[in-house]
């Protein structure tokens, strides 16, 4: 079976809304060759990527009759990574924190480049990211700072939709609508490469995407 990537979505939500569990089982499979090739990232897809749905291979387990055994599958959990920065382009290095997703609560401690990671719900949509500036203050102090956050997948660095959510992600004004190249995602490319000195030539009126080198160095930057 065939379907083709929507908005918002990746691998692992292609595969819960096709009944499966095992996502990278969907990813591996010699019939998504092409699009592995085509999309290294799995959780970055372009609208209309075609997916192949393999059949599902039964496994047998051995068990004695006359007995109840209870089989346990595991919750299928998925990376919430992002970059922290203060308004001087300084990473948040080893400030505590705690993720809000649902119910769950995940504290911890950002990375020296003020990374962000936790293992949540695939079938999470939005988290609140409460970091901790101080040593003294607690999760319910005033000192610290509250992200609201939408967990979604990407699109490619190189789409226009794609170098809006990471551009705006890095702290550019994106006022335009998602895939459109207007004023604002315009002069937010051009100020990238000026910041990056990425030598570039403007993008004609009815560009679908980025350069291949302000695409990858805004992969690189954003981190994904």
């Amino acid at each position: 079976m065939k379907v083709k990537a929507a908005p918002n979505d990746d691998m692992v939500w292609i595969a819960q809304k096709a009944g499966r569990r095992n996502w990278k089982a969907i990813y591996d499979h010699a019939d998504n060759d092409s699009l592995k090739k085509k999309r290294d990232d799995p959780h970055v897809l372009q609208e209309g990527d075609e997916v192949v749905i393999p059949p599902v291979e039964p496994k047998e387990h051995d068990a004695h009759t006359n007995k109840e055994f209870v089989f346990i599958l595991p919750t299928p959990k998925v990376y919430v990574r992002l970059r922290l920065y203060d308004t001087d382009d300084a990473p948040y290095a080893d400030k505590r924190f705690v993720l809000t997703v649902g119910n769950d609560k995940y504290p911890g401690t950002t990375k020296p480049d003020g990374l962000v990671e936790a293992l949540v719900s695939l079938t999470a949509r939005t988290a609140e990211l409460y970091l901790i500036l101080t040593e003294e203050s607690e999760e319910e102090d005033e000192d610290g700072i509250i992200f609201e956050i939408q967990l979604a997948r990407l699109d490619p660095a190189e789409s226009i939709a794609g170098a809006q959510h990471r551009l705006a992600n890095l702290g550019y004004e994106i006022d335009d609508p998602p895939g459109e190249l207007g004023v604002s995602t315009r002069s937010a490319i051009i100020s990238f490469q000026i910041d990056q000195e990425i030598p570039s030539d403007e993008l004609p009126e009815d560009a679908t995407k980025l350069d291949a080198k302000t695409a990858e160095r805004l992969e690189k930057i954003h981190g994904s």
